[in-house]
């Protein structure tokens, strides 16, 4: 049997591609200011037609790629020979045969914003099963407008609480779907008997994905008979749709790293998911990585250059950015509910911000055609330029990057250079979660320190090596693992007493959509004792954190060094603020690191103002005792002028000294918060001119250290940053 099943799987792939034919068709890309086509070549069987609609076809992923890239074409140049004409012409569709309705009035009282431009073609073809009419429907994604981007966010828009199907595209789905069966009526096809083909990107395969889901409920059409495959496919029901086979003739195809299939979120409360089988484009986190640089990336570039004149800007981070989005929107918006009636709901603010990044559609009141607005094009082109010029050319890098990841160009090239094996993966991704004011590095395989945190903050400047990380209010870190690689995670703190963090580890599929987290396991760093993780492929095993403790001091301070995490020898100038209990207000700076510091601050009693002045000079160190909770130690001079004792037996002029202990709270790097208990100290007959009643007022009892000694204290709150 199973000899006989091997028999006839590789006689119908010969026979298959007997029957193939290589195509030059046609591709346009939107983003890109050249007028002309890309040509690009594929394959087109007529016998994949009729083959099972739930075995994944390369091939028609292919040709589905390009024609979901032809659907932004611009009819209003070009109503008669565009690319996406030729296209059907090159597949054998007669002109009379094709429909287009590219002209939407978004002012439209009964539709507004939730349409869709779409075509329909039909043709007949020798399939598998013999004569049959093939049926095209490709739908355009969202155009550079705010229109359908307004309907992208109307998740339920009428009831403003959560509908089993995402409003937008349901009703652009439904305008389309009765379309449909007017074209089929006009045509006179067979809609029993006639197969489908259907495509789209973005907004376009969301509404697709709607229609197949429309197709399987329905009776006028033999599912088994429909071939759906979609790119950049958002989340469009919250029906509950585990059991996939139903829907397993629609293959979406996503990039890990675009934002854009991961929302409305399925995360929490959000339960929004997708029809059909999901697909995930290779990555710098779910293949090779190395063969992703050096192969992938550059045979993707050869097209990607000619689509859009420049080379394809990767985010490298997997589905990090995704599932961070995901994470703060749910988190923020608990449920559909607060997405609109919530006084932090996004659905108003986003609104708000669509119109202002995409520019309203405004149709000229004599001739009725769509015009842009090139106000708005040049306020958006000022902001980038600012933005720009203050980030040194990272907002350009992130601006493309952005635009890359959901680009239906970007996944054209990638279709276009992988075959099947190559294209996707299910490598998953997961990340640790780390809680609570600690250190910690992350080393990569080659003994490169790729990720910094300190004091529960994560260092931007330590992303040098592609690993991903993100701080997380009020303190903590959340650090991204892909299941291609291996790392080494130290967990550190350079303090007295140990210091408590718990750490989790969250799981996601290689698309990022939250699958489970483990248990918080507790750790308790301190000076001398760092907790060592093993992460990479192993993380994506595990349900909790698994750990090894290093007590050797000499291999921990080499580590903390290798990592520079501490000692702290980055230098900072500070601004400092107090005041003290004799209202003593000081206004200085301090310059140094943790280990030593220098302070100069002006200083003026207000009992006393205008009759004293002072400078105060010091050296101090700070020591961390627990979490946020550090030792400042200062010795300081201090310099005292009193105008008033020019005529009496006392200086003018008077050397203090002083000391200083505190604890100083430090929520962020450079903020610290602290009270402490100073001490100015009295020597009989060398400073009693700035011990007087006109040069001091002393709100506490002093203490005598000596026949000539008298300590004076005071307590002192201040802050610096």
């Amino acid at each position: 049997m199973k000899r006989l099943f091997l028999s006839a799987f590789f006689t119908g792939a010969v026979l298959s591609s007997a029957f193939s034919e290589k195509l030059s068709v046609p591709a346009t890309a939107l983003l890109s200011e050249k007028n002309s086509n890309v040509p690009v070549e594929i394959e087109w069987n007529e016998k994949w037609f009729g083959q099972e609609a739930e075995i994944y076809n390369h091939g028609l992923a292919r040709l589905a790629a390009v024609l979901s890239t032809d659907s932004y074409v611009d009819f209003e140049k070009d109503r008669n020979s565009n690319d996406l004409i030729q296209l059907y012409q090159k597949l054998g569709v007669k002109k009379q045969d094709m429909e287009f309705k590219y002209d939407i009035d978004y002012s439209n009282p009964l539709w507004g914003n939730d349409q869709c431009a779409y075509s329909i073609a039909s043709k007949t073809i020798d399939s598998s099963l013999g004569k049959r009419t093939l049926v095209f429907l490709v739908v355009r994604g969202t155009p550079l407008n705010s229109n359908e981007w307004i309907s992208n966010i109307n998740l339920s828009d009428r009831t403003a609480d959560e509908s089993p199907v995402h409003e937008g595209f349901s009703l652009a789905a439904v305008q389309i779907y009765s379309d449909l069966f007017a074209y089929l009526l006009k045509h006179k096809i067979d809609a029993e008997n006639a197969f489908f083909f259907m495509t789209g990107h973005s907004r376009g395969a969301a509404v697709v994905n709607v229609i197949s889901s429309i197709f399987v409920r329905g009776s006028l059409i033999n599912r088994k008979y429909v071939y759906t495959y979609t790119f950049a496919c958002p989340n469009v029901t919250t029906y509950d749709i585990e059991d996939k086979s139903e829907y397993g003739f629609i293959w979406n195809i996503v990039s890990a790293e675009d934002i854009v299939p991961t929302v409305p979120m399925n995360r929490r409360k959000w339960k929004y998911k997708k029809y059909g089988n999901v697909l995930v484009l290779a990555n710098y986190f779910n293949t090779d990585m190395k063969t992703y640089e050096d192969d992938y990336l550059v045979r993707m570039n050869r097209y990607y250059v000619q689509f859009l004149d420049r080379e394809y800007y990767p985010f490298y981070l997997g589905p990090f950015i995704p599932v961070q989005v995901t994470d703060i929107a749910t988190a923020f918006n608990g449920s559909v509910k607060t997405y609109y009636r919530d006084f932090k709901g996004l659905r108003s603010a986003a609104d708000k911000i669509l119109k202002k990044v995409f520019p309203p559609i405004i149709y000229d009141p004599i001739s009725f055609q769509p015009e842009m607005d090139e106000e708005h094009d040049a306020t958006m082109s000022s902001i980038m330029n600012y933005l720009n010029h203050k980030t040194q050319g990272l907002a350009d890098y992130a601006r493309n990057a952005f635009t890359d990841m959901h680009a239906m160009e970007a996944y054209l090239s990638w279709m276009l250079v992988l075959d099947e094996k190559e294209a996707f993966s299910e490598v998953p991704y997961s990340q640790l979660v780390i809680e609570g004011s600690f250190d910690c590095a992350v080393f990569n395989k080659y003994g490169q320190c790729v990720v910094k945190v300190e004091n529960g903050h994560v260092e931007l400047a330590s992303l040098r090596y592609k690993i991903p990380a993100r701080t997380v209010f009020p303190q903590g870190a959340i650090i991204g693992i892909p299941g291609n690689t291996e790392l080494d995670v130290y967990v550190c703190k350079d303090s007295f007493f140990p210091t408590e963090s718990k750490i989790r580890i969250e799981h996601f599929r290689a698309d990022g959509v939250y699958t489970g987290e483990g248990d918080k396991i507790s750790v308790t760093p301190r000076s001398g004792k760092i907790y060592h993780i093993s992460a990479g492929k192993i993380t994506q095993e595990q349900e909790t954190v698994s750990f090894d403790i290093i007590k050797d001091s000499k291999k921990t301070k080499k580590l903390c060094i290798e990592a520079d995490i501490w000692p702290r020898d980055e230098v900072l100038l500070q601004f400092e603020s107090t005041i003290d209990t004799n209202l003593c207000l000081g206004l200085g700076l301090q310059y140094g690191n943790q280990n030593i510091y220098g302070t100069i601050a002006s200083t003026q009693y207000l009992t006393c103002f205008g009759e004293t002045a002072g400078i105060d000079l010091g050296i101090g160190r700070q020591r961390n005792l627990h979490s946020i909770l550090n030792l400042d130690m200062l010795a300081f001079a201090r310099l005292r002028w009193n105008f008033n004792e020019k005529n009496s037996s006392n200086s003018s002029f008077n050397l203090v000294p002083a000391v200083r202990l505190g604890l100083s709270f430090k929520p962020v790097k450079r903020f610290h918060i602290f009270i402490a208990a100073s001490s100015d100290i009295k020597i009989d007959d060398f400073n009693d001119g700035a011990f007087t009643s006109r040069a001091k007022k002393q709100l506490l009892p002093s203490f005598d250290i000596g026949e000539r000694v008298q300590l004076q204290p005071a307590l002192m709150l201040g802050f610096k940053f």
